[in-house]
């Protein structure tokens, strides 16, 4: 009984994750949007409800989906690829470290943040920390370079044109108010453009969360 249940699990899973493969092979720009919708209903909630949820349940949360954004993305780009066995232990590293980094800045928060930055520590919650410098890198960098940018522009335009197009879309979903706060964003996303055309998604998301971190110190 419980063998049969099992394998029902495991069918049931890889068929979820076929559809979330042919779906972002074949509507990239639906999938990005996607991300952006989940990602904003539950920030959006999460603050508007802060009195009710407290600190460690929406860390918690938080590390929680973006594993569950990243394996996604691993997913979909181990099955829709033709990748080398080097490059499959590559990934499949990245996501493994990626993922331990989320929990471990979870469990050691107090301590390390506490110690290390402490007007940081004492300025902002676990919550905002973990949402800024993990799930916000993370979640850009998947849905404006890997799937509007690498899946979707590139398809259509020549690369100066599509860079130029996701990156102003990138700039003005951002608290754009005046001039100042325009270059302010355009030239990280710039950056983080031209990252990720030398060293690929890991190499954005590391400069991405090291960006986002000394912002907030």
């Amino acid at each position: 009984m419980m063998k049969k249940m099992l394998l029902s699990i495991k069918q049931y899973t890889t068929n979820k994750f076929i559809s979330i493969n042919t779906m972002t092979k074949e509507h990239p720009m639906f999938s990005g949007i996607a991300f952006i919708i989940l990602f904003y209903i539950f920030n959006t909630y999460a603050s508007e409800n802060v009195a009710i949820i407290d600190n460690k349940t929406y860390a918690v949360i938080i590390v929680v989906m973006l594993i569950a954004f990243y394996t996604t993305y691993m997913m979909t780009k181990l099955k829709s690829e033709a990748l080398t066995t080097k490059q499959r232990k590559f990934n499949i590293g990245a996501f493994i470290v990626l993922s331990i980094i989320s929990v471990v800045a979870f469990v050691f928060y107090d301590p390390v943040i506490g110690t290390l930055l402490p007007s940081l520590y004492a300025s902002h919650n676990k919550s905002q920390i973990l949402l800024w410098t993990l799930v916000t890198p993370v979640t850009e960098e998947l849905v404006f370079r890997y799937l509007f940018y690498d899946k979707w522009a590139l398809s259509k335009f020549k690369k100066p044109i599509a860079m130029l197009l996701v990156l102003i879309v990138f700039v003005l979903l951002h608290p754009v108010t005046n001039m100042q706060t325009f270059v302010m964003y355009l030239l990280p996303a710039l950056l983080l453009f031209m990252t990720y055309d030398m060293g690929g998604i890991y190499a954005s998301i590391a400069v991405h969360m090291i960006f986002n971190t000394l912002s907030l110190s």
